[in-house]
């Protein structure tokens, strides 16, 4: 009886250490204080009680998507889960999905609110492409001012840098063309979206 009790007791600490550690890693990481950081550590315990990924992974996805996004409460906790649940799908590296996913949404203004079912658009994307959603959210936010110069929306550009890339074409460097471009038109005065139509 004592060996099973002992085991068990052990195995409790453990699991005490490791939550605790990733509240500290929330608090450390986003310098959240007060009830700020009260509400982050409120949505770290719902994600841990319904999620079968790590506290570690929760607290990261937590931490990375309130500082980029500003995120909070059932917002902050829908996205956290989308993020943890396509990465645990598709194998990808977390922190680089959910930090990728955050810039590419910054640099197109998306609200907060759309992101969820635009991150669900990527993964579908990804599906139908062979192109990572990682790989997309990288391009997507290199080029948003290029392809919204273009006249194109965020969906438009993923399934075009998608196309690519099930085409066996380097997105990177075709966008990259096309950016010098449209430089090189702005600065005589041309506009590029219809030069280049």
């Amino acid at each position: 009886v004592t060996a099973p009790l002992i085991a068990a007791s052990a195995g409790a600490i453990k699991a005490s250490d490791t939550f605790e550690r990733a509240l500290d890693t929330i608090a450390n990481s986003t310098g959240k204080t007060g009830a700020e950081l009260q509400s982050l550590n409120s949505s770290f315990h719902s994600l841990f009680d319904t999620l079968p990924n790590s506290a570690d992974d929760i607290a990261k996805a937590l931490t990375v998507i309130s500082q980029v996004s500003g995120a909070t409460g059932p917002d902050l906790e829908a996205l956290a889960t989308q993020a943890l649940n396509l990465s645990r799908i598709t194998g990808q590296d977390l922190t680089q999905s959910v930090t990728n996913s955050q810039h590419a949404f910054q640099a197109w203004g998306v609200d907060v609110k759309a992101q969820t079912g635009l991150l669900d658009e990527l993964f579908r994307t990804s599906q139908q492409t062979g192109s990572t959603v990682t790989d997309l959210s990288t391009s997507l936010a290199r080029f948003a001012p290029s392809l919204q110069q273009l006249g194109l929306g965020f969906s438009q550009s993923a399934a075009l840098i998608g196309q690519f890339q099930k085409a066996g074409l380097d997105a990177d460097q075709i966008l990259t063309t096309m950016q010098t471009s449209l430089s090189k038109f702005a600065q005589h005065g041309i506009d590029g979206a219809h030069a280049l139509q």
